[in-house]
């Protein structure tokens, strides 16, 4: 999906295997699928700066590559889902990705600011539950490359996917929020 956002396929027939390599680059602008990649990425640029909502594309995008692969590995008994070159994104297209495995919504994480003397009220984070959501067991491949909206994704599919089975190295650490506007 969109040139190498998303890979998947079958391992045998009973295991399925879809790796995410980004949180961002997942709007669907109607760009060739067989170009190369540089091609693709100037495009893509091109495509999203004439965008006025580009997040809400990302996760139109997401949502809409993740209902095609579920359709295609809906039948599985497990599926491998690959983060381990994924370097971040956007934390929503991350929440969207992970609502496709979630079986029923739940919240994510909460988190809040330092603010002197003390803390912002804290800002919970909901992970959503699609209608049809994918029923088999779930494994999640990270490492070292895995981070930021990645981390969001591993870290929320603690409550939303009780049972998955993570494996890997530890991922980066580095959650971070950036401020979309201008300061004075």
């Amino acid at each position: 999906y969109n040139i190498d956002m998303a890979h998947w396929g079958w391992i045998n027939k009973k295991l399925a295997y879809v790796q995410i390599n980004g949180m961002v680059g997942w709007a669907d602008y109607g760009l060739p699928q067989n170009i190369s990649e540089r091609r693709f990425e100037k495009k893509y640029e091109k495509a999203q700066a004439k965008s006025l909502t580009i997040s809400t594309d990302e996760v139109k995008g997401a949502s809409a590559a993740m209902a095609k692969i579920l359709a295609e590995i809906r039948d599985s008994k497990a599926v491998i889902l690959d983060l381990r070159f994924n370097g971040g994104g956007h934390d929503d297209v991350a929440l969207e990705l992970l609502s496709y495995f979630t079986k029923e919504s739940t919240i994510g994480f909460s988190k809040k600011a330092f603010l002197n003397p003390g803390f912002t009220t804290p800002n919970v984070v909901s992970v959503k539950s699609v209608n049809e959501a994918y029923q088999g067991k779930v494994f999640i491949l990270t490492s070292h490359f895995t981070a930021s909206a990645a981390e969001i994704f591993i870290l929320s599919s603690i409550p939303a996917i009780p049972d998955a089975i993570r494996i890997g190295s530890n991922t980066q650490g580095i959650f971070s929020d950036v401020l979309e506007k201008s300061l004075p």
